[in-house]
């Protein structure tokens, strides 16, 4: 028979990732770009952004 639940020893392990912070589907990899193209996209994208009174 299994002791009750008040007198079982649970062990946490803090290192265990069940779900990483980020997927690969997230990254330009996901969607079939290159790294190269990846990084140029978003340079491309920080450029652009700039505040409403430049434009």
């Amino acid at each position: 028979m299994s002791e009750p639940d008040e007198e079982r020893v649970v062990v946490f392990d803090d290192e265990l990732e069940i779900l990483p912070d980020t997927t690969s589907d997230e990254y330009g990899a996901g969607w079939g770009e290159s790294a190269e193209q990846e990084e140029r996209s978003r340079m491309e994208e920080l450029l652009g952004d700039v505040p409403p009174h430049w434009a």
